[in-house]
């Protein structure tokens, strides 16, 4: 599953600016198994969401893009996801048949859509400012969607089992443990009309205009280690 942003230029097709995927969050998992699972196709895990976020910068702001990893802020609220069990199909290959037959698992999938916001900042852009401060951010705030299956049962009762330990976390203070940020945002400046990365080095031509842009990536993960701590059966 791709991450949400939204791009500001029609022109940035060179730069990897998904569409926004209006998958919205889902409530969280009541621990009956009495609502039948929603039948999926795959039973492969995965646990990691990319995301993209592209802000223009303010024609008066110069080129002086901070290249101090301190500079770097990324927030995000992970209590916006849950989790939900799904059938999904795993195909046993048979050489006696035309079609190979099948076997229902159950899936524990995370979902929804996740708010966040990534900060960079400008050493000193020649902008005046009210509290002096030698630097300024540009911040983008964007959504990122999760439909990552995370854990495979064969009963529907083991995998609804992991799901409400899992809802329990998202629902908590360990959310962030659950939902973490694998590195620091990889954020860039660029001119949107060749797709120049403007660089300390970078012109005139390239500097003031009002075609600059910062792009925002990165990953975030679902830590597989509290996955694995919730499949562990407690005792009665």
């Amino acid at each position: 599953m791709k991450n949400t942003n939204n791009g500001r230029h029609s022109d940035w097709e060179e730069i990897e600016v998904l569409e926004s995927s209006s998958s919205s969050s889902s409530s969280s998992s009541s621990s009956s198994a009495e609502i039948p699972p929603t039948p999926v196709n795959s039973c492969e895990c995965d646990f990691s969401v990319d995301y993209c976020c592209v802000e223009q910068v303010p024609t008066f702001f110069n080129n002086d893009f901070s290249t101090n990893p301190d500079d770097e802020r990324l927030t995000y609220d992970p209590t916006c996801l849950s989790c939900r069990v799904e059938e999904c199909e795993v195909p046993i290959p048979c050489m006696t048949n035309s079609e190979s037959p099948t076997i229902t698992l159950y899936a524990v999938v995370i979902k929804g859509c996740m708010p966040y916001q990534a900060e960079w900042r400008f050493d000193s852009p020649g902008v005046c400012n009210t509290d002096g401060d030698r630097s300024y951010a540009i911040c983008c705030t964007s959504m990122v969607c999760f439909d990552n299956t995370v854990f495979v049962a064969q009963s529907i009762e083991e995998a609804q089992r992991v799901c409400d330990c899992l809802n329990d976390i998202l629902n908590g203070p360990n959310a962030c443990m659950l939902i973490r940020n694998t590195s620091r945002p990889d954020a860039r400046l660029f001119n949107c009309k060749n797709f120049r990365e403007i660089t300390s080095d970078a012109n005139d031509d390239a500097g003031r205009c009002t075609d600059r842009f910062v792009r925002f990536k990165g990953t975030f993960e679902v830590n597989s280690t509290i996955v694995n701590r919730c499949a562990i059966p407690q005792p009665e």
